[in-house]
């Protein structure tokens, strides 16, 4: 069997709060392998965001606590990678579409070419090469 691409695995997270602890994520876990598209749905205040900007690292430094669980993204550990590595997989490895895509993309384009570029920009491909 192969490697998962994306490998989230009993993932706690919580917020410092006035009153205590906000517990965002409990005991989340997800698997995404090569050539799967999955569709991350909820409701408001379930996660989805968090767990998104998890998997990026995206979320400021300090303004969460991790208990418990791990990400791992093509076998790496997403949760103690440094700056550097995050940087270089950002848009190369993983890339994110934010919530308001009126203001993350441009209507005008078609949002294959739009990730093409995104691919092009971060890996030396031709055009061609990117649409596969």
């Amino acid at each position: 069997m192969t490697q998962p691409v994306l490998d989230i695995q009993q993932l706690h997270l919580s917020f410092p709060g006035f009153n205590g602890d906000v517990h965002a994520l409990n005991n989340v876990s997800l698997q995404i392998n090569r050539g799967e598209i999955v569709g991350l749905v909820g409701e408001s205040g379930s996660g989805k965001s968090v767990t998104a900007m998890l998997i990026m690292r995206l979320l400021p430094t300090g303004s969460y606590c991790v208990h418990r669980g791990q990400i791992s993204l093509l076998g790496e550990d997403v949760l103690n990678a440094r700056e550097k590595q995050l940087r270089q997989w950002r848009g190369a490895r993983v890339a994110m579409i934010f919530q308001e895509p009126m203001t993350a993309l441009n209507p005008t384009r078609r949002i294959g070419l739009q990730m093409m570029d995104v691919i092009r920009h971060h890996q030396p491909i031709s055009r061609r090469g990117s649409q596969s």
